[in-house]
Parts: C-alpha cells; structure tokens; sequence
C-alpha cells in the first residue's frame, strides 16, 4: 500500500513523529538525517546542468545537517561543492556536529558567511539554514543571507521549508528564500499550502525518509 505522504503536518507534530520513530521504534536521528541529506543530493542532481558548482548554506540545527549530508554525497559525485557557514560549529547539535566532523576530514570547502560573497559562479544555491522550527523573526545575518541569495538569480533548492516561511502558518518571518523548489522531509508541512508561504516553495516533493509508517499514514 502507498503512504500518504501529502498529509500536511505542523511542525510540532513532526517534532512528535520524529521523537516517536527513535523512541518506539529505535530509528536514531542521525539514520533520519542521511537519508534527508541523501534525497537531498537526488533532488539537487536532478536541478543541475552544465554548472556543476554547488553552494550550501547551513545554519546550526537539523536543517544544516540534513545539508552537510546532501553536500557530502554531491561531492562524492563529483560536484564542486561549498559550505557557506552561518554559524560556529560550537552551536551544532550532535548529529548535525557528527555530519560536519565528516565533511570536514574530508576536506569539503567551507566558508563562513559574508554579505560580500560572489554567488553568480554557482549553478545551484541549497537552502539549509533554518528548518520547521523557526518561529520568530529572522536574525540579521540569515535575513542578509536570504537576500543575496535571492538576488543572486541562482537557482535554489530549499530542504524541508525556505528559510524565512512559518511551517505552520505560511506566514513570513522576514525576507523570504524564492525557492525553485523544496524538498520536504517525511510529510508535508502545513505552511507549505498557506499563502504567501507557498509562494516561496516552488516546486514542493516529498522526501521519504524511512519514517515507519505506522507514523505517517
């Protein structure tokens, strides 16, 4: 039988089914964050063309892991992949820090984020910053990073939700990532069909991430 992976969910409910496939059904978070990260690389192949440059942006929390995952694989295939960082690793949670302790003995390129960066190079921009979570106002320095990339005229693929869009409400929490397209992770996310929320979604799949269906269905 099929799962009905367009049930939309608020980001608390995920929050639940998340907990509950690692405390009822043993399914740890990191095994949850690589297969995200590795859809993730599926969907940003399916994206590229001749320009084989690609720029992650990440934050600190699972957002940003599922983004180190997705660049580690995109490097594997040969992708010229850089890590535009947008804090320190000291604010990285345990299986986001083990995903970046990874990508970075393999020697991917990182760079912390500066409002001076020259995105026009790329040919696909990840939007890993900020996850379901958010619920307030963006801080200065993700609101100055949504509004380079968004005036990079780049394409860009968006995991779970653009950064700067409620998951819940569709609601804007500041400047917004355009997104050509948003992967989510698992189910999809109530702001994501509220407007002017899925204005900024573009293209929306759905990752299926190994969740047990008994969660999701």
């Amino acid at each position: 039988m099929k799962r009905n992976n367009a049930r939309a969910v608020t980001s608390g409910r995920m929050r639940e089914i998340d907990a509950r496939a690692s405390k009822d059904f043993s399914v740890p978070p990191i095994i949850l964050m690589e297969n995200a990260g590795r859809a993730s690389a599926d969907a940003a192949e399916r994206m590229l063309g001749r320009n084989n440059n690609v720029a992650v942006f990440c934050g600190s929390g699972n957002n940003a892991g599922d983004g180190f995952v997705c660049a580690r694989h995109l490097y594997n295939r040969g992708y010229n992949t850089t890590i535009i960082l947008l804090r320190p690793a000291s604010r990285f949670k345990y299986e986001t820090k083990v995903n970046f302790e990874i990508v970075r003995r393999m020697g991917l390129k990182r760079i912390a984020f500066s409002k001076s960066l020259k995105l026009n190079s790329f040919g696909l921009i990840i939007d890993a910053m900020l996850g379901t979570g958010t619920s307030g106002r963006l801080s200065v320095v993700f609101s100055r990073a949504v509004e380079l990339i968004n005036r990079s005229k780049r394409k860009v693929l968006s995991l779970d939700i653009p950064t700067g869009i409620s998951a819940d409400t569709g609601e804007l929490l500041g400047p917004a990532v355009k997104a050509d397209a948003t992967l989510t992770m698992g189910l999809l996310k109530s702001g994501m069909l509220k407007k002017p929320g899925r204005d900024y979604c573009g293209k929306i799949s759905v990752a299926e991430i190994s969740l047990p269906k008994q969660l999701v269905i």
